[in-house]
């Protein structure tokens, strides 16, 4: 593992039972840190999240809660590393924008009260691709492999993967890609969305945000998070593994 992965990791001392058998040794856990985003001086929430990716972080965040339109809208970002606090101004503060310190959250957000714009781009992809595609980007996760600790989320474009992104939480994940893709000035219309994990209505909100035409994941959808994506023609393909998949649509 390289040396930026293996920052992201703690070694602790545990005991295993193995076939009823007790062995102490040495294993690895991923690290959390806990990030204060400050917009415009306003400190507005608090993360849990892994240590990367932390400016896409923040930018993500502002963008699938509707608070930025673009990262144009962005004047400064700066980045406190010693106290672990993003600032990120703006200006003017985003027209109607009223502030309260949220919970520390790696979690999710409520979609209460927010609308969304059909999608209007076809989502077409051969499922052999997307097979392939999933059999990659599960693998490709070291941290996941030392640890079973984090979750992935990337972007796939033109039948490959653009970029991924990984931390404790999966909306973190997905905030993370798609600061990512506003800082590349990519556009999201055009993308799919990876997952790992469950797709819920806080991720189906946060791809409905980003007009993009589909999430894949591994994992399972909710009920919610099936009627709010159906009624915005959101595609969603699900227990994406081996040689087998669930489209709801």
């Amino acid at each position: 593992m390289d040396t930026e992965k293996k920052t992201l990791l703690k070694k602790v001392k545990i005991t295993r039972i193995e076939s009823y058998e007790k062995t102490r040794i040495e294993d690895q856990v991923i690290i959390e840190t806990n990030l204060k985003l400050l917009l415009n001086g306003v400190h507005i929430i608090s993360f849990a999240c892994l240590p990367t990716d932390l400016k896409e972080l923040g930018i993500g965040y502002l963008y699938t809660e509707g608070i930025i339109e673009d990262s144009k809208n962005v004047n400064q970002i700066k980045f406190d590393n010693s106290n672990l606090i993003l600032k990120i101004n703006t200006s003017p503060l985003p027209e109607g924008k009223k502030f309260t310190l949220q919970k520390n959250s790696s979690s999710g957000i409520s979609i209460q009260g927010k609308r969304y714009k059909k999608i209007t781009r076809e989502f077409k992809v051969d499922p052999e691709i997307i097979l392939a595609l999933m059999k990659d980007f599960i693998s490709s996760s070291k941290l996941f492999k030392y640890t079973g600790g984090v979750h992935q989320a990337a972007l796939i474009k033109d039948n490959s993967i653009l970029f991924r992104t990984e931390d404790i939480g999966r909306h973190n994940a997905v905030d993370k890609v798609i600061g990512k893709a506003l800082l590349g000035k990519i556009d999201l219309s055009e993308t799919a969305l990876f997952l790992s994990g469950r797709i819920s209505t806080e991720i189906v909100s946060k791809s409905l945000r980003a007009q993009m035409p589909a999430v894949i994941s591994k994992s399972a959808p909710t009920s919610a998070a099936l009627d709010l994506g159906k009624k915005y023609g959101l595609t969603m393909i699900g227990f994406v593994r081996n040689d087998r998949m669930n489209i709801y649509k």
